[in-house]
């Protein structure tokens, strides 16, 4: 019993884990795609 209890917890506890590591990469590939316009557009800025 206590030994499935911990099995059951456990695949909850992946589940979530994977579903946080999603979106965990999405935020990062967010803030990726923001810094790296906003610095673009600081390059074209200091060209003029």
């Amino acid at each position: 019993m206590c030994n499935n209890q911990w099995s059951m917890d456990n695949d909850f506890y992946m589940r979530h884990y994977e579903i946080f590591q999603a979106e965990f990469l999405a935020i990062q590939h967010l803030i990726n795609t923001t810094v790296s316009k906003e610095s673009a557009r600081r390059l074209r800025a200091s060209a003029y």
